[in-house]
């Protein structure tokens, strides 16, 4: 029988250092490192902004809430949309949905990635769809040729969470 860990630190020397120098700084929030980290990740993407937040689910919430606030109308969101999630996500994938008033849309998942099965999403597209919220889960990046042709065709929003595959 094999036994793992749950969880298990891959922390270093150099990181405990960098702990206690932020701790020392008394600036917990919104620091210089902040600063640093969002400029170095927007750079790494090919992004002109990055904003970091304190956890993937803030960062949903935050990226769905400006869609309600976005000038672009294509892409502006409305209480009572609707949007594509697959049956397999954590809370923090429905919830902020939920929160802002959209419609979740339930969508099954491929079971070789555990992603949402771009066969089964046009089946779920009505007039009130807005976006596909694809969420790679697990590391397993979700087949982006297929949802993208799906919502260019539809003219569709990709919502994504990268929290478990960043850097993949």
């Amino acid at each position: 029988m094999i036994n793992w860990p749950l969880a298990s630190s891959s922390w270093d020397e150099k990181e405990y250092e960098v702990i206690l120098e932020t701790l020392k700084s008394e600036r917990l929030t919104m620091g210089s490192k902040t600063l640093e980290m969002e400029k170095k990740f927007a750079s790494l993407n090919g992004s002109k902004y990055c904003v970091m937040v304190n956890s993937g689910s803030s960062a949903n919430l935050l990226m769905i809430a400006s869609l309600f606030y976005t000038k672009n109308d294509s892409i502006k969101f409305e209480i009572g949309d609707e949007v594509i999630v697959p049956t397999v996500s954590w809370g923090t994938t429905y919830f902020p949905l939920h929160q802002l008033g959209l419609k979740t849309v339930f969508v099954d998942i491929d079971i070789n990635t555990l992603n949402i099965d771009p066969s089964k999403i046009k089946e779920k597209i009505n007039s009130r769809t807005k976006a596909i919220f694809c969420v790679n889960l697990l590391g397993n990046p979700c087949n982006f040729d297929l949802i993208n042709e799906i919502a260019n065709e539809h003219k569709l929003v990709i919502l994504e969470d990268n929290c478990e595959s960043l850097g993949c």
